[in-house]
């Protein structure tokens, strides 16, 4: 699955979901954490999807580097990548 990085949310694994149509996807570490200005890029890695980037944007809770965090999207910012796409 691809989804772009502004579409991602994070959040602490024994919350709900920041919002209703979140669609939980997966449990991670913080792995890379980068203060842009007005946003914070992470990258989570997980057993299921590896790295996964995220771009968490002022106001929302701060997520630091070794920090266990729940991610996800919503549904319709997915996109399903067959396993065999690069291989041509």
């Amino acid at each position: 699955a691809a989804a772009r990085p502004e579409q991602v949310w994070a959040w602490h694994p024994d919350d709900s979901a920041p919002r209703a149509d979140v669609q939980l996807v997966d449990t991670g570490v913080i792995v890379e954490s980068t203060f842009l200005g007005n946003s914070r890029s992470v990258v989570t890695e997980s057993d299921l999807l590896g790295k996964t980037s995220a771009l968490l944007y002022d106001g929302e809770s701060r997520r630091y580097s070794g920090e266990r965090v729940a991610f996800g999207w919503q549904p319709k910012h997915a996109l399903v990548v067959p396993e065999d796409a690069g291989s041509a």
